[in-house]
């Protein structure tokens, strides 16, 4: 249905057109000269703007009007090119250009209508000034029944993110209105082809801006060949494969991978820790355990820092024997030595390997990673200074947590767990960078690249090096209990 104001405008437009036809039969009478290859464009641009094609009727009046000497059309063809601008939307063009021809030809035959086609284009210029767009945040989950208790949580948590942003002040800086946020969801189904369809749907169908999922490796890696392909952010908020955001431009992951947290462990031990002796001692037969190891001893060495020994155990009962394989001399030749044990039995195997640490006697210093953290043994880590790195820490005595934890209780009539905070710190971090829209005009991908390393109430995000979270918390056991060195 055409706006009323439009309406109006096109039979206005059609009157002139109209009265310019009228005027050729006057055409004898006119001192003002004639130009035959105007005359025919402009009989074109009319056929045009009666067809509504206004990109076409827009660019032929504006020949019609500047690329001739002064001749009989002139003036038509201006007013023409700037109703044609208006029909168009280009309010801002069609104001400019409405107040030159004001200024030049005040006594035109057509100034009364050049002063209506102004009010109106002034108009929509402030309308859409005030205009709100709309970012559309996708969100891709399983809800199959041994995975929709996590996506309820993290949906949860990415909704409360929502809300605050949308009940925030809409003014930007620079006195622009920022997008509001709309979610729209597709279920995953925990399973990668439903993955990838769901991220088709969201993609072409939906058209949304930017995702968020899905939970698990396995259907990130569908989601993020198909986001990739039609080059929509996606961020996994859970997923640690290897290949999930590898060679990809549009995917992040916000939770780092294990050879990643095997260099990062190496970047604190060398540059913050200032140790320059190191050693590690891992599990050979855990793909996880090796990947933090082999990653930790490379760039030990690309540091500049000395790899003293490096170990791999065949069997995960020789965390309870190292003393048997191992002397005091041995380990103290490192000034730390970076244990990294994954797994549901990690606290068990922590425990044998400190108990071999003690037997050994060797009180060297233990690196380790996010499963050393809240031990039942901290008073035995106390002994051995040590120190992890954590991809999920929450002070729950923080004004922002209670509040979320609120919140979230308001919602969900229940305490959040990890999948609520991951989901709401995701989602705080990419609406953040959702608005620098108005003034900033760089793509989404390098506004994230770009972003300040970020604070959430559970998790760090930083992309500044890639497309892989690098942002970890690290912490030390003193006199049995944990503290956050940084």
């Amino acid at each position: 249905m055409i706006p009323t104001g439009m309406r109006k405008l096109l039979f206005l437009g059609l009157l002139l057109v109209y009265t310019f036809r009228l005027n050729e039969v006057q055409a004898q009478a006119n001192p003002i000269p004639t130009q035959d290859s105007a005359e025919s464009v402009f009989i074109t641009a009319l056929e045009a703007y009666e067809d509504r094609e206004f990109d076409v009727a827009a660019r032929l009046f504006g020949v019609v009007a500047n690329t001739y000497d002064f001749h009989r059309k002139t003036t038509a063809a201006l007013m023409m090119r700037a109703k044609s601008l208006y029909h168009r939307g280009d309010y801002d063009l069609a104001v400019r250009e409405l107040n030159s021809f004001l200024s030049r030809y005040p006594r035109s035959r057509y100034a009364i209508e050049a002063r209506n086609t102004l009010a109106l284009s002034e108009q929509g210029l402030d309308q859409t000034a005030n205009k709100v767009d709309i970012f559309r945040l996708g969100v891709a989950l399983p809800l199959t029944n041994e995975a929709a208790g996590l996506s309820q949580e993290l949906f949860n948590g990415i909704r409360l993110a929502v809300e605050a942003y949308n009940a925030g002040s809409q003014r930007q800086p620079d006195g622009t209105l920022r997008p509001m946020v709309q979610m729209v969801f597709q279920d995953t189904h925990n399973d990668a082809g439903r993955a990838r369809q769901a991220i088709e749907t969201l993609a072409t169908v939906e058209r949304v801006d930017a995702i968020i999922g899905p939970l698990f490796s396995a259907e990130a890696e569908a989601a993020a060949r198909a986001a990739e392909d039609r080059r929509v952010v996606l961020i996994a908020p859970l997923a640690t494969s290897e290949t999930v955001a590898q060679g990809r431009t549009y995917i992040f992951q916000a939770n780092p991978t294990f050879s990643l947290r095997g260099r990062l462990m190496a970047r604190f031990a060398v540059r913050s820790l200032r140790l320059s002796r190191l050693a590690l001692i891992a599990d050979g037969e855990s793909p996880e355990d090796r990947l933090q190891a082999a990653n930790f001893a490379n760039e030990v060495l690309r540091l500049g820092a000395e790899m003293r020994f490096e170990t791999y155990l065949d069997d995960s009962r020789d965390w309870f024997r190292l003393n048997e394989t191992m002397s005091r001399d041995s380990i103290q030749q490192a000034e730390a030595v970076f244990i990294p044990i994954t797994g549901n039995n990690a606290p068990t195997l922590i425990g044998g390997a400190l108990s071999s640490m003690d037997r050994i006697g060797a009180g060297t210093r233990v690196l380790g990673t996010v499963s050393w953290h809240n031990l039942p043994m901290s008073s035995q880590a106390s002994q051995y200074n040590v120190t992890y790195s954590n991809d999920y820490y929450v002070d729950e005595s923080a004004p922002e947590t209670q509040a979320f934890i609120s919140q979230y209780r308001t919602l969900a009539r229940e305490l959040p767990t990890r999948p609520a905070f991951s989901g709401y710190d995701v989602a705080r971090f990419l609406l953040e960078r959702v608005a620098q829209q108005p003034y900033d005009a760089r793509p989404l991908i390098e506004r994230i690249h770009a972003a300040p390393p970020f604070e959430g109430l559970s998790i760090r995000l930083d992309f500044a090096e890639g497309n892989v979270n690098e942002a970890l918390y690290y912490h030390r056991y003193v006199d049995g209990a944990v503290t956050l060195m940084r």
